[in-house]
C-alpha cells in the first residue's frame, strides 16, 4: 500500500510539473517584455543624469568662485577689524596718556603747595610766567640732559620783576623759589671750540628767558655718544652732560638721572603731540570704518549670491540624485527582470529534468510494487506467528513491571515519613527555644508591672487625699452658690416688675407717636395736594398763585372755563412736549466728557507704553550687545581651543537693529581658508557648535553642567579635542556627561552605568 501511495504521488507530481512548465513559459514571455521597457527607461534616465551633471559642473564652478571671493573678503574684514582694534587700542592708550598729562599739568602734580596755589590763581598773578621746566621746549633726546643740568632750578617760578617776586613771597605762605627776570646779571658767552655742541642749542624758549638760561646752563656742553666721561685735562670746558642725563662738572661733581626714562620738561609739548596723534588715529579709524562697511556690504552681497547659488546647486544636486536614483532603480528593475527571466529558464530546465526523473521513478515503482506484493503474502503468515509470541512476552513483562512499581511506591512513602519526622523534630526544637525566650521576656514584664503597680498605689492614696480636700471645697462653694442664687432670684423678680412698668409706658408712648404720625401724614398729604395744584396751574397756565385769599365772585368762571378748553385743544393739536430733552442732553454731555477723558487716558497710556517699549528695546539691545560681545570673545577662544588653532568669529548681518539681525558664524579651521558654517564638514560643524555652546556657557558659568551625548556626531580625532578642552574646563565646573563613546569615558574621573532592563525602569550597573 505504501508503494501504491508513492506511485499515486508521483503521478500527481508529474501533473503539477506540467502545469508549472506552462506557467513558467508565460512568465518568461512577460519578463522579456518588461526587460525591454526597463532598458528604454534606463537609457532615458542616463541621458537626464548626463545633462544634469553638466549643469551641476557649471554651478559648482560658480559656487567655488564665489567662495574664493567671499573667503578673500572675510580675510580682508578680519585684517581690517584687527587693524581697527589696534587703532582703538592706540586711541585708548593715547586718551589715557592725554588724561594723565592733562591731570598733571592742570593739577600741577609734583609741585610744592605754594607753587600750586600761585599757578592755580593766574588771574590774580598775571606776572608769573610759570615754572621754568614748563615754559621751555626741548628735543625729546635731550630732555633728561636739560632736566639734570637745570637740577632744582627747573622747579623755580619765573616772574617779570623783583617787585612782583616780593609780592608773591608776602602773599603766599608755601615753600617755593623764584627767578626775577629784571635783575639778572650779565654773563659773558663762553668760548667753545668746535666740534663741541652747547646744550642751549637744543632749547627753544621766549626771548626774555634766553638770558636766564645762559646764566644757568650756558657753559654746559653735550658729551659725544662714544664717550662715557669727558677729558677735563685737555679741554677748557668744565660742565658736560650726555643724552642719558649724566652730568659732569669741574672734574669732581657728578650727577646721574638713574633709571628715569621720562622727564618733567616738555610736558605741554608731549600733550600737544599726543593730541595730534589722537586726532590722526581717530581719522584713520573713521576712514577704516568706512572701508570696513564697504567690504562688509560687498561680503554680504557675495554671501547672498553664494547662498542663492548654493541653494541652486543643492537643488540641482538633489535633482541629479533623483535622476541617479531613478537610473539605479531602472537598472535594478532591469536586473530584477533579467534575474527573474534567468530563474524562470533555469526552473523550466529543472522541471523538464524532474519530469524525466519522475517518469523513470514511476516505472521503477510499478516493478517494485509487483515484487512487494509477492513478498507481502509470504511475510503475512510469518508475522501472525510472531505476533502471538510477542503477546505472551508482553504479558510477562507487564507483571514484572507492576511488581517493581509497587516496591518503588512503598519506598517513596517510607522516605516521606522519615523527612516528616525530621522536620517535626526541628520544629519542636525551635519552638522550645522561642518559648524560653518568651518566658524570660514575660518575667521581666512581670517585674516591671509590679513596680508600676506600687507606683499606682501611691498615686491612688494621694488622689484620695486630694479628693477629700476637693469635697470640702465643693460643699463650701455650694453653700455660697445657694446664697447667690437667692439674691439673684430676688433681684430678678424686682427687675421683672420694673420691666413690666417700662413696657406699659413704652406702649402708651408708641400709641401717642402713631397718632402724631397720622396727623403729620394728613398734613403732608394736604401740602402735597396744594403743591401739586400750584405746579399743575403753573405748567398749564404759567401763573403763580399767591397765598392771599381769592374772591370767586369777581371771576366769570364759565367764560374762563371755555377759554381754558380752547387753549387745551390748541395745545393738544401742537402735540406733547419732550420734557426729557434737557435730561438727555445732560446724559449725552456726561457721556461725551467721559469718552473724551477715556480717549485722553488712552493717548496717555499709548505714549507711556511706547516709551516703555523704547526703554525695554534699549535695555534689551544693550543687554543683547553686551552678551553678544562676551559670547563673541569667548567663541574666539573656545574655537581655537577645540580646533587647536584656527579662527572663529561671530557677526551680525542683515539688519540695523541688532535684535532683528541674523548671527553669522565665520570659521577658519587650521590649514583652511575662512568660510561660513554652511561650507564646513559635518564634524567641523559639530565641533564649531560645541565651541559656541561653551562660549555661551562661559558668559554665565555654573558649578554644574550636564552634557547629553554632545559627542555623538564627532569622530575619534575631534572627540580627543573635545575631551581635552572638557578636562580644562572641569577645574571650575563639574560636568555630568551622558555618552556612549569609549574615548570620552576614558577621560572621566568617575563613571556610572545606567541600563533599562524593564520599560520605564532604569537602574545603575557596575562598569
Amino acid at each position: 500500500r505504501e508503494e501504491e501511495g508513492v506511485l499515486e504521488r508521483l503521478k500527481n507530481t508529474l501533473s503539477e510539473l506540467e502545469q508549472n512548465k506552462e506557467t513558467l513559459n508565460d512568465k518568461i514571455e512577460h519578463n522579456n517584455q518588461k526587460l525591454e521597457n526597463s532598458k528604454a527607461d534606463s537609457n532615458l534616465s542616463r541621458a537626464n543624469v548626463e545633462n544634469q551633471e553638466k549643469q551641476n559642473g557649471l554651478l559648482s564652478n560658480e559656487v567655488a568662485n564665489l567662495k574664493a571671493k567671499h573667503s578673500k573678503l572675510e580675510e580682508d574684514i578680519l585684517s581690517k577689524k584687527e587693524e581697527k582694534n589696534i587703532l582703538q587700542s592706540k586711541i585708548s592708550t593715547l586718551t589715557s596718556q592725554i588724561e594723565f598729562y592733562t591731570n598733571i599739568i592742570e593739577n600741577h602734580e609734583g609741585r610744592p603747595a605754594g607753587v600750586k596755589h600761585i599757578l592755580s590763581n593766574k588771574e590774580k598773578y598775571p606776572f608769573v610766567l610759570g615754572v621754568l621746566s614748563d615754559i621751555i621746549e626741548v628735543d625729546d633726546l635731550y630732555q633728561l640732559a636739560v632736566e639734570t643740568a637745570l637740577g632744582e632750578y627747573g622747579s623755580f617760578l619765573v616772574v617779570d620783576s623783583r617787585k612782583n617776586a616780593q609780592k608773591l613771597i608776602a602773599e603766599t605762605k608755601g615753600k617755593f623759589s623764584i627767578f626775577s627776570l629784571d635783575n639778572l646779571p650779565e654773563v659773558a658767552t663762553a668760548a667753545i671750540e668746535n666740534p663741541i655742541e652747547l646744550l642751549l642749542t637744543k632749547i627753544k624758549c621766549q626771548p626774555e628767558l634766553e638770558k636766564l638760561l645762559q646764566l644757568l646752563i650756558g657753559d654746559v656742553c653735550i658729551l659725544a655718544t662714544d664717550k662715557q666721561e669727558p677729558d677735563f685735562n685737555n679741554s677748557n670746558v668744565y660742565n658736560w652732560v650726555d643724552k642719558s642725563g649724566n652730568y659732569f662738572s669741574n672734574g669732581y661733581i657728578f650727577k646721574s638721572a638713574g633709571d628715569k626714562s621720562d622727564s618733567v620738561i616738555g610736558r605741554r609739548q608731549k600733550l600737544e603731540l599726543l593730541e595730534n596723534e589722537l586726532i590722526i588715529a581717530k581719522k584713520n579709524v573713521k576712514k577704516l570704518n568706512g572701508n570696513l562697511e564697504g567690504v562688509i556690504k560687498n561680503a554680504d552681497s557675495i554671501r547672498k549670491n553664494l547662498q542663492l547659488k548654493s541653494d541652486e546647486l543643492d537643488s540641482a544636486i538633489l535633482k541629479l540624485n533623483d535622476f541617479e536614483q531613478m537610473l539605479k532603480q531602472q537598472n535594478y528593475v532591469a536586473a530584477q527582470h533579467q534575474e527573474s527571466l534567468l530563474e524562470c529558464k533555469e526552473n523550466l530546465k529543472n522541471i523538464d529534468f524532474q519530469i524525466i526523473e519522475f517518469n523513470i521513478k514511476l516505472k521503477t515503482a510499478k516493478d517494485t510494487i509487483h515484487d512487494l506484493r509477492i513478498e507481502y503474502e509470504k511475510s503475512s503468515k510469518e508475522y501472525e506467528n510472531f505476533q502471538e509470541k510477542i503477546a505472551e512476552d508482553r504479558s510477562a513483562i507487564r507483571t514484572q513491571q507492576q511488581n517493581v512499581q509497587d516496591a518503588r511506591i512503598k519506598l517513596l512513602e517510607i522516605e516521606k515519613e522519615r523527612e516528616g519526622f525530621a522536620y517535626r523534630i526541628d520544629t519542636f526544637i525551635s519552638q522550645e527555644k522561642e518559648l524560653k525566650v518568651r518566658i524570660t521576656k514575660y518575667n521581666s514584664e512581670l517585674l516591671r508591672i509590679d513596680k508600676e503597680n506600687q507606683t499606682l498605689q501611691l498615686s491612688i492614696t494621694e488622689g484620695k487625699e486630694k479628693l477629700i480636700d476637693l469635697s470640702h471645697s465643693l460643699e463650701k462653694n455650694s453653700r455660697e452658690k445657694d446664697d447667690l442664687e437667692k439674691a439673684y432670684n430676688k433681684s430678678y423678680a424686682e427687675l421683672q416688675r420694673l420691666q413690666s412698668g417700662i413696657r406699659e409706658r413704652q406702649k402708651q408712648k408708641d400709641e401717642f407717636l402713631n397718632t402724631i404720625r397720622e396727623y403729620e401724614i394728613s398734613i403732608a398729604e394736604g401740602s402735597n395736594e396744594i403743591k401739586h395744584h400750584r405746579s399743575r396751574i403753573n405748567e398749564l397756565y404759567n401763573e403763580e398763585l399767591s397765598d392771599d385769599p381769592i374772591n370767586l365772585d369777581e371771576y366769570d368762571l364759565p367764560s374762563r372755563k371755555t377759554e381754558m378748553e380752547n387753549l387745551q385743544r390748541s395745545l393738544d393739536r401742537i402735540g406733547p412736549v419732550n420734557l426729557a430733552v434737557a435730561e438727555e442732553y445732560e446724559k449725552e454731555s456726561e457721556r461725551s466728557a467721559f469718552l473724551i477723558e477715556q480717549y485722553s487716558d488712552l493717548e496717555q497710556a499709548e505714549k507711556i507704553i511706547n516709551e516703555t517699549i523704547e526703554k525695554l528695546d534699549g535695555e534689551a539691545e544693550t543687554k543683547f550687545m553686551d552678551t553678544f560681545t562676551a559670547i563673541q570673545e569667548n567663541f574666539t577662544k573656545t574655537y581655537s581651543s577645540f580646533f587647536d588653532g584656527g579662527e572663529g568669529h561671530l557677526r551680525l548681518v542683515g539688519e540695523d537693529d541688532p535684535l532683528e539681525a541674523e548671527i553669522e558664524i565665520i570659521a577658519r579651521p587650521p590649514g583652511k581658508k575662512t568660510q561660513t558654517l554652511r561650507m564646513l564638514s559635518a564634524g567641523e560643524k559639530a565641533l564649531t557648535a560645541i565651541a559656541l555652546l561653551f562660549a555661551i556657557y562661559l558668559v554665565k558659568p555654573s558649578p554644574f553642567c550636564i552634557l547629553d551625548e554632545v559627542d555623538a556626531p564627532l569622530d575619534d580625532t575631534n572627540i580627543a579635542k573635545f575631551a581635552k578642552v572638557l578636562k580644562e574646563f572641569s577645574n571650575k565646573t563639574q560636568f555630568i556627561v551622558v555618552t556612549h563613546n569609549k574615548l570620552t569615558m576614558e577621560k572621566a574621573d568617575y563613571m556610572y552605568g545606567v541600563t533599562q532592563a524593564e520599560e520605564g525602569v532604569s537602574k545603575i550597573v557596575s562598569v
